[in-house]
């Protein structure tokens, strides 16, 4: 274990490491988000006076008027066109950071037990790293698309322009509205 440890921290893994760290500590921040905050319940009783008397009065007028365009037969780029080959978009980002650091950091660990601890061939492999990276988790992540795209389908938008509403208010006994 403590083998592992010295070589993810080595100089010639650390970038992938910190790549890796980065997304644990968003899927652990995710975590914690997700459990009932009332597990973390800490009192604290500030006492604080202060009077403070503003009196602001702004008045603003805006007048927005836009033309959007929209060709349904727009070619992309290369690089979008690349983004979408890797399942960018499809799936979450965080998804594929993950998947992608994980295999990254697999790789380059498992280079450097092989060959030894070598800075010039950790940058010749750098880009076929990041190519193979995004190539497994592209494999990894095509069978979660539907998921994705049937979590995506939601209600359909409501035009609220034009329509008519009644606004109720309760008013206490004696208010003026």
């Amino acid at each position: 274990m403590q083998e592992l440890i010295n070589m993810a921290f080595s100089g010639v893994n650390l970038f992938y490491t910190i790549l890796l760290l980065l997304a644990l500590v968003y899927w652990f921040s995710v975590i914690l988000g997700a459990l009932n905050m009332d597990a973390f319940d800490f009192d604290v009783d500030v006492d604080a006076d202060v009077d403070i008397d503003v009196d602001v009065d702004v008045d603003v007028d805006a007048d927005l008027d836009t033309d959007i365009d929209a060709d349904a037969g727009v070619t992309t780029g290369w690089f979008v066109s690349a983004l979408h080959f890797f399942n960018f978009g499809r799936i979450p980002f965080m998804i594929i950071w993950t998947i992608t650091s994980l295999v990254m950091w697999l790789v380059s660990v498992y280079l450097q037990k092989e060959f030894g601890p070598s800075w010039s061939m950790a940058l010749a492999l750098l880009i076929p790293n990041v190519f193979l990276g995004l190539i497994i988790t592209k494999l990894l992540t095509s069978p979660l698309i539907p998921m994705f795209e049937r979590m995506d389908k939601g209600e359909k938008p409501v035009d609220y322009i034009v329509l008519e509403c009644n606004l109720l208010f309760d008013l206490k006994p004696g208010e003026k509205g």
